[in-house]
Protein backbone atom coordinates (compact mmCIF):
# COMPACT_ATOMS: atom_id res chain seq x y z
CA UNK A 1 0.00 0.00 0.00
CA UNK A 2 1.65 3.64 -0.97
CA UNK A 3 0.89 6.28 0.98
CA UNK A 4 -0.06 9.97 -0.60
CA UNK A 5 1.83 12.49 -0.88
CA UNK A 6 1.31 15.80 1.04
CA UNK A 7 -0.03 19.18 -1.29
CA UNK A 8 1.94 21.93 0.57
CA UNK A 9 1.27 24.47 -2.08
CA UNK A 10 -2.50 24.71 -2.12
CA UNK A 11 -3.12 25.74 1.28
CA UNK A 12 -0.27 28.59 0.76
CA UNK A 13 -1.98 29.89 -2.66
CA UNK A 14 -5.42 29.90 -0.84
CA UNK A 15 -4.34 31.51 2.64
CA UNK A 16 -2.44 34.27 0.28
CA UNK A 17 -5.79 34.76 -2.34
CA UNK A 18 -8.04 35.45 0.88
CA UNK A 19 -5.24 38.27 2.64
CA UNK A 20 -5.33 39.92 -0.79
CA UNK A 21 -8.74 39.80 -0.84
CA UNK A 22 -9.28 40.76 3.06
CA UNK A 23 -6.59 44.00 1.91
CA UNK A 24 -8.14 44.79 -1.33
CA UNK A 25 -11.87 44.91 0.70
CA UNK A 26 -9.96 47.45 3.53
CA UNK A 27 -8.68 49.39 0.61
CA UNK A 28 -11.72 50.53 -1.39
CA UNK A 29 -13.94 51.44 1.90
CA UNK A 30 -10.48 53.60 2.67
CA UNK A 31 -9.77 51.53 5.84
CA UNK A 32 -6.42 50.81 4.47
CA UNK A 33 -3.40 52.13 6.74
CA UNK A 34 -0.98 50.35 5.10
CA UNK A 35 0.49 52.94 3.13
CA UNK A 36 1.37 55.05 6.32
CA UNK A 37 2.22 52.22 8.77
CA UNK A 38 4.51 50.10 6.07
CA UNK A 39 7.61 52.98 5.85
CA UNK A 40 7.42 53.47 9.50
CA UNK A 41 9.10 49.43 10.13
CA UNK A 42 13.19 49.61 10.28
CA UNK A 43 12.59 46.10 9.31
CA UNK A 44 10.45 46.60 5.80
CA UNK A 45 13.17 45.51 3.37
CA UNK A 46 14.01 42.59 5.55
CA UNK A 47 10.09 41.59 5.49
CA UNK A 48 9.99 41.95 1.90
CA UNK A 49 12.77 39.51 1.54
CA UNK A 50 11.12 37.24 4.43
CA UNK A 51 8.40 36.84 2.27
CA UNK A 52 10.35 36.47 -1.30
CA UNK A 53 11.76 33.41 0.84
CA UNK A 54 9.12 31.77 1.84
CA UNK A 55 7.25 31.85 -1.69
CA UNK A 56 10.74 30.60 -3.06
CA UNK A 57 10.67 27.65 -0.71
CA UNK A 58 6.29 27.34 -0.44
CA UNK A 59 6.77 27.29 3.00
CA UNK A 60 5.68 29.68 6.22
CA UNK A 61 8.57 27.52 8.41
CA UNK A 62 11.84 27.84 6.71
CA UNK A 63 15.65 27.56 7.84
CA UNK A 64 16.32 30.79 9.35
CA UNK A 65 18.72 32.45 6.77
CA UNK A 66 19.91 35.33 8.85
CA UNK A 67 21.15 33.64 11.81
CA UNK A 68 24.35 32.19 12.78
CA UNK A 69 23.28 31.20 16.19
CA UNK A 70 19.94 28.92 15.08
CA UNK A 71 21.65 27.88 11.59
CA UNK A 72 19.63 24.93 10.37
CA UNK A 73 16.40 25.02 13.25
CA UNK A 74 13.20 25.61 11.96
CA UNK A 75 12.09 29.30 12.22
CA UNK A 76 8.50 30.20 13.06
CA UNK A 77 7.93 33.67 11.87
CA UNK A 78 4.88 35.22 13.49
CA UNK A 79 4.00 37.99 10.39
CA UNK A 80 4.98 34.95 7.67
CA UNK A 81 1.27 36.65 6.42
CA UNK A 82 2.27 39.72 6.61
CA UNK A 83 5.99 39.53 4.85
CA UNK A 84 4.24 37.37 1.91
CA UNK A 85 1.71 40.07 1.51
CA UNK A 86 4.16 42.45 1.15
CA UNK A 87 6.69 40.96 -0.70
CA UNK A 88 3.62 40.25 -3.48
CA UNK A 89 2.42 43.58 -3.70
CA UNK A 90 6.39 44.83 -3.93
CA UNK A 91 7.06 42.55 -6.81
Amino acid sequence: MTEPTPQHGKGFILALAIWIVVLLALEALGLSTLEGVLWRDGDSLRHIATGDLMQELETTTPNDPWSFATEGQAWFNPSWLFNISLSFFYQ
